[in-house]
């Protein structure tokens, strides 16, 4: 039979004829214990625990009155592989991880094949092209998606086993701002809009980038510039969308960019020419301001 590490092995010895006085055991693992058959009759078999694989000749010696005889047997004990047991550690309830954030992922669960042979290394395929090393690791997913992580663990003797777990890994949405030094400005000025974005590093630049100015334009890019042709207040809307593929793989930012029409301006003069130093009547009042109220009036008088 071939025994496994750290099993009690059964042997039988001596025979019924002969009044058996002791018997003396060798293990061949250093271990030898000896049995008073004279105290202990019913004692010629006996239970002996192997800490360690490989091939260990057994011998007993059996004495009566006034003589001995011996008889060995080989055992074959098989070495026990640990048992791997990996688990990841969420952060909540949900049991999924977040691209772009580290998630610890343990091997403590993790028993050795038989305490004499521990464990002595842990290895971790992530799924993703990344790998680590050691019972307790941390590791971030740069994508969303389902991956297969792997554990291998190796005890002293060489043996290992290994196993598999599950990580869902969630988009994390980006976060996004509109950028811009206009938000108001005069009809017929070129405003400047930047976007800042908010995101994983996997997720940079985002590939899909739309502005709509509020007046039927739609701009594309991250960097973009627009003319106001009429006065107004105009919602501007920012949306990008990552290439994850996913529900919430869309952010959007809105902003309202007032442009102001400046005012036009009219006047009157006299109907005929004037004398040196008469009083000359000039009238603004038909001045306008379509978007507002006129404030004040600047004269230059040409002299």
């Amino acid at each position: 039979r071939d025994p496994r590490t750290g099993y009690a092995i059964g042997l039988l010895a001596g025979g019924p004829t002969d009044p058996l006085q002791r018997l003396e055991w060798d293990f061949g693992d250093g271990d030898t214990e000896i049995v008073d058959l004279v105290a202990l009759p019913n004692s010629r078999r006996i239970a002996h625990t192997f800490d360690n694989d490989g091939e260990f000749t057994v011998t007993v010696r059996a004495f009566d009155e006034d003589s001995s005889a011996e008889a060995s047997l080989v055992i074959v004990v098989a070495d026990v592989s640990p048992n791997a047991v990996g688990e990841a550690v969420y952060p909540d309830a949900e049991r999924r991880a977040l691209e772009g954030q580290a998630l610890t992922l343990t091997a403590a669960g993790s028993t050795p094949g038989n305490e004499s042979d521990p464990i002595v290394s842990y290895a971790w395929d992530f799924g993703d092209g990344e790998f680590g090393e050691g019972e307790v690791v941390q590791h971030s997913w740069a994508n969303a998606g389902s991956f297969q992580v792997r554990l291998t663990v190796r005890d002293e003797d060489g043996s290992q086993a290994s196993t598999q777990i599950t990580v869902v890994v969630a988009n994390v949405a980006p976060r996004i701002f509109i950028e811009t030094a206009d938000n108001q400005l005069a009809v017929g000025v070129r405003a400047a809009f930047q976007l800042v974005v908010q995101d994983v590093p996997a997720d940079r630049p985002p590939p899909f980038i739309e502005w709509d100015m509020g007046d039927g334009t739609e701009l594309s890019g991250a960097n973009v510039t627009h003319i106001y042709r009429g006065s107004g207040r105009y919602p501007v809307i920012l949306q990008v969308t990552d290439d994850s593929g996913v529900a919430n793989n869309t952010a959007t930012d809105r902003m309202h960019v007032a442009v102001n029409a400046p005012p036009v301006p009219r006047f009157t003069i006299p109907p005929r020419p004037v004398s040196v130093s008469e009083v000359a009547m000039m009238d603004a009042s038909a001045s306008t301001d379509e978007d507002g109220q006129i404030v004040s009036f600047l004269w230059d008088f040409g002299d």
